[in-house]
């Protein structure tokens, strides 16, 4: 409340504008709020991006969303860095794609001016020093429809760095439905895309797959039919598929009757090569209806000097295997 009296702060969030007092407070203390409305011009969708650019120097991308109870009630992953003008500067670019996108009277499909344009993406990464590692990196957008030139899309990132794995994809995930779900009333549509590749990296080049989703209030019960479908071909002509569960305990009376709490919240992916951590759960709803982005990093692990830091993916590897084998799991 107090920066938005002396900077510019412009918020993009979830349309249509409804009654909330955080909003209003800040608008009155002079914050730009946009409302984006993914619904009223898809059909149907929801802004779900979760991220952050402060002076075009320091941000933020990652699963937590702007509320109290991912600082105490949800489990959260997200990528902060600083000091990094050019990446602050590309993450600007995608929260004014989606705040252009939310100005009234907006036509699809969209003409872009060249101020949205990305430089960066999978055929030209940023390059740059995570920790003092060499790194290319860049940002992926969804739906498709919101999506400037240039900017690599969000789901395609994904098959691409499952494609590029060589020896394991570990996933951890909230939700993963091979479906495009339906909030209509409509059923939903088959979606594939994600657990054949996984399973064809697993199947043809023997990649390690291990998913690790959510269990608590709210998990749908097809999402247990979905990993069970995956994990029927664990075995078949070497093929290593193992999803676990992950349960936040509910340990008092308090903390059951928060709405939409204890859950293991992330989205990211890690291989033997990449990181990817992204803002959407893996249903095909999100990647084609939802305001989403990911942030992608293949870390150049030949050339770690032992002055430098730890690489970014090995740092994520290591946190999926702590929550992996940690006693908040069980296996399917």
């Amino acid at each position: 409340l107090e920066k938005s009296k002396e900077v510019n702060v412009t918020i993009v969030t979830s349309g249509p504008q409804t009654a909330d007092n955080d909003l209003d407070q800040l608008i009155a203390a002079g914050a730009k709020v946009k409302y984006l409305d993914v619904a009223k011009l898809l059909s149907t969708g929801v802004q779900h991006a979760k991220l952050w650019t402060v002076d075009n120097q320091h941000g933020y991308l990652g699963s937590a969303n702007m509320d109290w109870r991912s600082l105490t009630q949800v489990k959260e992953l997200g990528v902060f860095f600083k000091d990094c003008p050019r990446l602050a500067t590309d993450l600007s670019k995608i929260i004014g794609a989606f705040g252009h996108v939310a100005e009234p009277g907006i036509m699809f499909p969209i003409n872009w001016t060249s101020e949205f344009t990305a430089i960066y993406n999978r055929t030209n990464p940023m390059k740059l020093l995570l920790n003092g590692v060499p790194a290319n990196v860049y940002i992926s957008m969804s739906p498709p429809a919101f999506r400037p030139p240039g900017r690599e899309d969000d789901l395609e990132a994904i098959l691409h760095i499952i494609d590029s794995a060589q020896s394991f994809v570990y996933v951890a995930v909230m939700d993963f439905q091979a479906a495009v779900k339906s909030y209509s009333g409509k059923p939903d549509a088959y979606w594939p895309d994600l657990s054949n590749a996984l399973i064809k990296a697993s199947f043809e080049r023997g990649v390690e797959v291990r998913i690790l989703v959510s269990h608590w209030a709210h998990t749908s019960p097809k999402l247990r039919h979905f990993m069970k479908a995956i994990r029927t071909l664990h075995g078949v002509n070497g093929a290593s598929l193992r999803i676990r569960f992950f349960v936040v305990p509910v340990e008092t009376p308090e903390q059951r009757a928060i709405p939409f709490s204890r859950v293991n919240h992330n989205k990211y992916m890690v291989t033997d090569k990449t990181l990817y951590v992204g803002t959407s759960n893996w249903s095909g709803d999100y990647f084609k209806f939802a305001g989403g982005a990911g942030f992608v990093v293949e870390c150049d692990e030949d050339h770690i000097s032992s002055k430098s830091a730890k690489c970014l993916r090995k740092e994520l590897e290591e946190v999926f295997l702590r929550d992996w084998n940690s006693v908040y799991t069980d296996e399917l």
